[in-house]
């Protein structure tokens, strides 16, 4: 946190707390900030010691007070308002259900998984095990084993440095293994299985008028007696608040294909890999240019703001009772 503080402080950095005194002498607690801080400045002894009552402004009457000169002044750059240079699906997503859940995620950097499940299994490490897994594998019961740790080791070998522990602890590994092999027995699968040419982690970049770039990865995207297929797995749990997410993150998925290869319909699915159907999005009666403009919008405000909560999604919010956008009492637009 010192070290965010002082990168991003601009004029200066206040330090507030309570700090013991000694002889005139400050005596920071060791291993504080003021006294990391101090060390850099040479010894707490080099920071001067001023009284409340010194650091107040010093009153002026009128006439002492000069005269400002106002003739020949330049007025204030307007602020101007600057889109993204480029905006994710998830990030699309995640600012259409609540803008300050955005802000903690892509401008704070905090980690808030969408992929924890019920009952503590899951992660986003997990989730990014089964994507990585789902990608090579041809979804047939019989080719599981090769990615099982009981069975083999070479995958060891080949997976990103990340996510070998994890693959490793079969605590943790095999009962995603014994998931996807459910999953490969479901009709979604086999549906994912038979489609000709189908591409898997199919990644685009695709740049809108504004000028902004809609960049991403599709899970699996297929074509079809001219329509386009798309699914998106999910290791986790598709409620109502995450389903809004995950729809909104289907509709820009669908732009992008349908300007890579051409505008037809699109055929739009979630696919769950512990539920053996497939959880379709309507898209009947939707408007492309209208959706193209909400995602040139949203890149338009995610660069400026407001990052303000929006209380509508908070029932289902999986952050609701640690959000310090709703604790502090802010209002949604």
């Amino acid at each position: 946190l010192l070290y965010v503080a002082c990168t991003r402080a601009r004029d200066s950095l206040l330090l507030c707390g309570i700090c013991p005194v000694s002889k005139g002498i400050l005596k920071p607690k060791e291993h504080s900030w003021l006294s990391t801080v101090s060390s850099w400045l040479g010894g707490i002894e080099n920071i001067p010691l001023v009284s409340h009552e010194e650091a107040q402004p010093q009153k002026t009457s009128k006439r002492e007070t000069p005269e400002t000169e106002t003739a020949g002044s330049v007025p204030a750059p307007g602020v101007s308002r600057k889109p993204l240079e480029r905006i994710s699906a998830t990030a699309y997503a995640l600012f259409r259900f609540c803008p300050y859940a955005f802000r903690m995620r892509h401008r704070q950097g905090m980690d808030i998984s969408w992929e924890s499940r019920s009952g503590g299994e899951g992660g986003a490490d997990l989730g990014t095990l089964a994507h990585w897994i789902l990608k090579r594998w041809d979804l047939s019961p019989g080719t599981l084993s090769r990615f099982d740790p009981r069975f083999s080791r070479s995958l060891a070998n080949i997976l990103p440095p990340e996510l070998r522990p994890l693959w490793a602890d079969q605590g943790r590994s095999v009962p995603l293994i014994e998931r996807l092999e459910k999953f490969s027995a479901c009709s979604a699968a086999e549906r994912i299985r038979r489609a000709e040419g189908a591409m898997k982690e199919a990644p685009f970049r695709i740049r809108l008028q504004d000028g902004t770039l809609m960049v991403g990865t599709i899970d699996v995207v297929w074509r079809d007696e001219g329509r386009i297929f798309i699914r998106d797995y999910k290791t986790g749990d598709i409620g109502e608040s995450a389903g809004t997410l995950y729809e909104a993150q289907l509709l820009f998925y669908a732009l992008a294909a349908r300007k890579h290869f051409g505008e037809t319909d699109v055929d739009l699915a979630l696919v769950s890999i512990d539920d053996p159907g497939e959880k379709m999005v309507n898209t009947r009666g939707i408007s492309w240019p209208d959706i193209e403009a909400d995602i040139a919008s949203a890149a338009l405000d995610a660069g400026s703001g407001p990052f303000l909560p929006n209380s509508k999604m908070c029932h289902g919010c999986p952050w609701r009772e640690s959000c310090s956008g709703v604790h502090s009492g802010l209002k949604d637009q």
